[in-house]
């Protein structure tokens, strides 16, 4: 019986010696004992390192390619209105045309004739005016300070014609 109780003596001293040993090893191991290069993917626990743990190309190796753009959303709210703006300024009240005097152009030469708006008024466009004969080309229709428009053309035909300009006017 003697040698029965020695027998769990001994490895009761064993098995304290051997936890405290496996303690004192656990205490003792550092990064700085461990060979580079010697520990493994099996030798980490799963999902224990996280992405600051891993380089920087390993993290971008991790990155997958772009996925299709998701369905339009939904329109959000209409805002609300804005401030009125600052009355304008007074429209205009009416237009009216001023014709030139008929200016006879001799065949084969050019000429200009020139409509302008009375006082009060300001010109808004030109044109050829309504009594000009067809027999004109080259025509040039500009405006003409200060409220004015002037119509020079190139009389093709072999007879004198007459040339108009038109002025539109509107009141200030």
């Amino acid at each position: 019986m003697r040698s029965g109780i020695k027998t769990v003596a001994a490895v009761a001293v064993v098995g304290v010696l051997a936890t405290a040993g496996a303690a004192e090893g656990q205490r003792l191991i550092t990064g700085a004992l461990i060979k580079n290069s010697t520990v493994t993917g099996k030798d980490v626990r799963n999902g224990s390192l996280g992405l600051a743990d891993l380089s920087r190309s390993a993290r971008r190796a991790l990155r997958g390619a772009r996925g299709p753009a998701g369905p339009q959303g939904v329109p959000g709210a209409r805002g609300a209105n804005g401030v009125n703006g600052a009355p304008g300024a007074n429209g205009v009240t009416d237009i009216f045309y001023v014709d030139s005097p008929l200016v006879p152009v001799a065949a084969g030469t050019a000429s200009t004739a020139i409509a302008v708006c009375p006082a009060g008024s300001v010109a808004t466009g030109g044109s050829e005016g309504p009594d000009s004969d067809a027999a004109f080309s080259d025509l040039t229709i500009y405006f003409v300070f200060p409220e004015g428009y002037a119509v020079t053309a190139l009389n093709t035909d072999t007879v004198t014609a007459n040339l108009q300009a038109r002025v539109a006017c509107a009141r200030r």
